[in-house]
């Protein structure tokens, strides 16, 4: 919305297309280090610069060339604005295109209705259709743009030096009164977790709570079916081998002497022992 800056700064154009034109200019050089990025772009302003004095050195007249020639081609195709003479440089421009509107333009003042003279500097087209309709031989258009676009504004933009400067090794030391560090990461959202995850049996968290609570409620089931029954628990010890009788082991087991080719050994010294 335009119409709504302050008249005072002067631009012709809105775009937010800036930070990537810039980024376009430095594409070769935005992964060094900070310190040689910072010293890298120094060096290509300052070569820019050079650039542009040079070229306001050569420039003369009141305002910049590519002005009034961009006013100039402006000038064509003005067919559907119609003036209407109220003199002393003030006219009433009507539009007889398909926006049939009608604007009044004050050229000694600069302004018009339209408030795209005011804002930009530059003569609207309802003012080129006032000025082109004056056949007048001291009428310039020169006249007409703001001092924005001069030639000494120009040369004052790039006027300044931008001092060159050693290699790094001949930069002095400077020591800081605080010690530089990394900045600090962002801080995600929620609640930051614990180093150490707890158990279900701690009940430290809502998980292990809820496991102990279904435990108890299942010990609890137990019980209950354990009293209505009637019985009560087997209390298991060792087991007692079939076989030989001993505890620890069953009769299928490794450990009975009895089991496999022991227990054939234990026939033959029986059957030898009768024998004899």
């Amino acid at each position: 919305m335009r119409s709504a800056f302050n008249p005072a700064i002067k631009c012709d154009y809105i775009t937010n297309n800036l930070a990537e034109s810039f980024n376009n200019w430095i594409k070769d050089w935005k992964d060094l280090p900070v310190v040689e990025l910072a010293d890298k772009l120094r060096e290509m302003i300052m070569v820019l610069w050079v650039k542009r004095r040079k070229i306001s050195e050569r420039l003369s007249g009141k305002i910049l060339p590519a002005v009034i020639y961009q006013l100039n081609a402006r000038t064509r195709g003005l067919g559907h604005l119609t003036v209407v003479d109220g003199g002393y440089s003030a006219a009433e421009i009507w539009d007889t295109s398909n926006t049939h509107s009608r604007h009044v333009v004050k050229s000694y003042l600069h302004e018009c209705t339209c408030l795209e003279w005011q804002h930009t500097g530059k003569p609207c087209q309802h003012a080129l259709a006032l000025i082109t309709s004056v056949q007048s031989a001291n009428v310039h258009m020169e006249d007409f743009v703001n001092e924005y676009y001069s030639v000494d504004r120009f040369k004052a933009a790039y006027k300044r030096l931008i001092e060159p400067l050693p290699d790094r090794s001949q930069w002095p030391n400077v020591e800081l009164p605080f010690g530089l560090k990394a900045p600090l990461d962002k801080k995600e959202a929620g609640r930051y977790r614990n180093v150490r995850i707890k158990s279900c049996l701690e009940g430290g968290n809502s998980r292990g709570k809820r496991a102990a609570k279904e435990a108890a409620i299942e010990a609890d089931k137990l019980a209950a079916n354990e009293a209505q029954k009637g019985n009560k628990r087997m209390i298991r010890g060792k087991r007692k081998c079939k076989r030989c009788g001993e505890l620890g082991h069953g009769e299928t087991s490794y450990k009975c002497h009895l089991n496999g080719t022991k227990k054939r050994q234990e026939l033959l010294y029986s059957l030898a022992a009768l024998i004899c």
